[in-house]
């Protein structure tokens, strides 16, 4: 007696068919995928255990954020002013301290030990800091200096209209590098208020002060902690 195949059983004999044809391409490509990943070095090539991993971006000098960028812009017209170049407001309580040391008259100790005098970390808080925001409202229409006497020590506060307009304050001081080496300095402690954008700072600098020929130390403080110092030789106009 002849079996007979109904149409099920076709449907069926012939998905059978398809599936093993389909399983049999599947691993030749596998196969053939496998074998072009396959890293053609030997043994010695391999790291040794423990050996550190080369990683995306090897010998490429990473820095964030970006060293800062100083220059020194001088004019007809105006004060000298120097440009940080520098995401600034990634930084809280930010003060920026600036210290002139002439040419004919370099410091006896090395520009790295010189420590920052630290006025805004030091004294800007409480009713001194209540003062100086008054005297900033007054720096609309009037340009004031007024000496502040601390602890023995006295400093000259500045506020006016700096050169882009806006109300500023400066306070200046004599730092004692040793008993015999006076340098002028100045603290810039609301850096909202000399910036050109998030990135770039303007600083009047005290021309009666910081003029002729020498260098000026700058210090980035937030807070009392310096994250970052630097040196400009530049020789004012």
């Amino acid at each position: 007696m002849q079996p007979v195949f109904t149409g099920l059983d076709r449907s069926c004999f012939t998905f059978k068919l398809f599936s093993v044809a389909l399983l049999f391409l599947w691993g030749s490509a596998v196969h053939a995928i496998a074998a072009d990943f396959t890293p053609s070095v030997g043994l010695a090539d391999l790291p040794k255990p423990g050996a550190r991993i080369p990683r995306f971006g090897d010998g490429v000098q990473w820095t964030h954020p970006p060293a800062p960028r100083l220059t020194v812009l001088q004019g007809n017209t105006h004060p000298p002013v120097l440009e940080i170049v520098y995401p600034w407001t990634i930084h809280p309580d930010v003060t920026i301290e600036a210290m002139w040391i002439p040419a004919d008259r370099p410091p006896s100790v090395s520009p790295e030990r010189i420590r920052p005098p630290q006025f805004g970390p030091t004294h800007l808080h409480g009713k001194l800091q209540m003062a100086f925001q008054r005297q900033l409202d007054e720096a609309w229409t009037l340009d004031l200096k007024k000496d502040v006497h601390i602890k023995n020590r006295t400093y000259r506060v500045r506020t006016f209209r700096n050169t882009q307009g806006r109300p500023s304050l400066v306070v200046d001081q004599i730092v004692r590098v040793t008993a015999t080496e006076p340098y002028a300095c100045s603290s810039y402690c609301y850096p909202e208020q000399w910036s050109r954008n998030a990135r770039t700072l303007w600083l009047d600098l005290n021309h009666p002060l910081f003029s002729g020929k020498g260098t000026l130390l700058v210090w980035f403080l937030r807070k009392d902690a310096v994250l970052w110092r630097a040196s400009v030789p530049v020789e004012m106009e």
